[in-house]
């Protein structure tokens, strides 16, 4: 079964309030550079502010988090409908081209350099990376798509592992097949495989591995269920995999929305009927708000709730998500206060597994600065409560050790930007037609981990210079306390034949990429 009946009462309660609400990610590619030029790809539907979730992904020039206004109508009916027709199988006008192919090539040189460490032994990448769809729309009321992915990078032996391993320097660069789940180097991924099609111009359904992402968050995002992978928050690209689900949408003139989902490979591949799950979520927008409210049930895996909400005050945009879940499907581990002194440093600690619900949050606010007219200034504040985080780094260097020995397919103990109990980030964009020209502009963001207090500041300058070449350069430096998850340095003996962990402290990283989109 996909839940209890107790699980379904309360999702009906969740469905009976349920809201929508925008998303307060990073700045499209459309805001940061303006109109991508017409060469057969969609346009991404960029938006200011906050914005709800990202629905079906569409690739090339929206290939980043593609949101939508909180008044428009969703993805599903700008894709989908087309004006009335008395006989719903009547046939549909031939489109002059049906078949749109495109993709990108993305091309990155990265840098990290570590604290007392000669330049010559510092850590170097070239990951690459190269996306290939085919975009099938036969009529308004049917559209397939399949995205394929190759990623590579000469730095890396055939298994994708470094000569030298590392673990976790804050910059989350580390692995630099862009963090994606491949243990070969090339490695061609499956990133999007699905048709959409309306029933009765009312109800849509899109299925097969697909991106939703839930959530408001800039940076964190405790309510995106539906993507496996934990998101990389200073990524301003994120490559992230889909997942194969089953979505059916039931749209609102009146401003709200319900979703429906079968979910087949959210907690592993799921070969039998009662490995299968679900999720449902609600959203509505009224006035300058929205609200949404959602639900999963997936066996295997703990029931988890979420809620977020956003609205405009006065000059702020304030966004807020919660989630709630009972224990976690994350390794968890603790001092052991029994631990016997011979046993050394991996024995003064223990797992264990919580029975309790864990109530975590993120939520900010951000404001625009207009000056001189065309120059645009976002500053924004925002924080993330991890119920599940340390509160200290002392246990660090044991979660890598973790990490060293557990099975395939388990989810990692040391996890960066999710390590900490408490958060905050601070961060800007700039944009200037006048000063740095039509498509260019800055963005500083600078991330804490309040619990163990370290810091990680980085600025990206992103401008396109020609009509499908992109350029992106950034540079982010590591400071506050040694040994905290942004400064992580750790000198671990182990015992013989076993090989020491050492880890030197991050200093700044630096990195260019180029991007060709067609």
């Amino acid at each position: 079964m996909i839940a209890s009946p107790r699980g379904w009462a309360v999702l009906a309660s969740l469905v009976a309030i349920a809201l929508p609400a925008r998303a307060q990610q990073r700045p499209s590619e459309e805001e940061l550079f303006g109109p991508a030029p017409d060469g057969g790809t969609p346009a991404p539907r960029g938006t200011a502010g906050p914005s709800p979730e990202r629905a079906t992904e569409t690739p090339a020039s929206s290939l980043e988090d593609e949101t939508i206004k909180g008044q428009e109508r969703s993805r599903d009916q700008r894709a989908l409908s087309s004006p009335p027709t008395s006989d719903l199988f009547a046939s549909e006008p031939n489109r002059d081209n049906p078949l749109t192919i495109g993709g990108q090539i993305y091309l990155r040189s990265i840098v990290q350099a570590s604290e007392s460490q000669a330049l010559g032994k510092d850590r170097f990448f070239l990951p690459a990376l190269v996306d290939g769809y085919f975009d099938a729309r036969p009529s308004d009321r049917v559209r397939g798509m399949i995205l394929g992915r190759l990623t590579y990078d000469p730095t890396l032996d055939s298994t994708g592992n470094a000569s030298t391993p590392a673990f976790g320097s804050g910059s989350n660069t580390t692995g630099s097949a862009f963090t994606l789940p491949t243990n070969s180097n090339p490695a061609v991924l499956l990133d999007q495989l699905w048709v959409n099609f309306d029933i009765a111009r009312t109800v849509f359904i899109t299925a097969g591995k697909q991106h939703v992402k839930w959530g408001v968050s800039r940076f964190w995002n405790p309510t995106d269920f539906l993507t496996p992978q934990r998101r990389d928050p200073l990524a301003v690209f994120d490559p992230r995999l889909g997942a194969s689900m089953v979505k059916v949408h039931l749209p609102s003139e009146h401003g709200w929305n319900l979703y429906a989902i079968g979910l087949i490979d959210n907690a592993g591949p799921a070969s039998t009927l009662n490995q299968l799950g679900g999720a449902i979520r609600g959203e509505i927008a009224f006035a300058r708000s929205e609200i949404g409210a959602e639900a999963v049930f997936v066996p295997g895996r703990r029931d988890r709730f979420g809620l977020d909400a956003s609205s405009a005050i006065g000059p702020l945009d304030a966004y807020v998500e919660t989630s709630l879940s009972k224990g976690s499907d994350v390794p968890l581990f603790r001092i052991n206060p029994n631990a016997d002194p011979a046993s050394g440093f991996f024995g003064q600690f223990e797992r264990f597994t919580p029975t309790n619900y864990k109530l975590a949050a993120s939520g900010g606010f951000n404001t625009t600065i207009v000056i001189a007219e065309n120059n645009n200034l976002v500053l924004g504040l925002e924080y993330f409560y991890n119920p599940i985080g340390y509160d200290s780094e002392r246990i660090y260097p044991f979660l890598i050790f973790q990490d060293l020995t557990r099975t395939p397919g388990t989810p990692p103990s040391f996890q960066p930007f999710y390590l900490g109990r408490h958060y905050g980030a601070v961060y800007a964009t700039f944009t200037s037609p006048s000063i740095l020209g039509e498509n260019s502009s800055f963005i500083l963001s600078n991330l804490s981990n309040l619990s163990d207090r370290s810091v990680i500041t980085r600025l990206d300058f992103l401008t396109r210079v020609l009509s499908y070449l992109y350029l992106e350069a950034y540079a982010d430096i590591h400071y506050g306390r040694h040994g905290g998850e942004f400064r992580l340095q750790v000198n671990l003996p182990q015992p013989p034949p076993a090989t020491s962990i050492s880890i030197p402290a991050p200093l700044f990283d630096a990195g260019l990429g180029i991007r060709i989109k067609i």
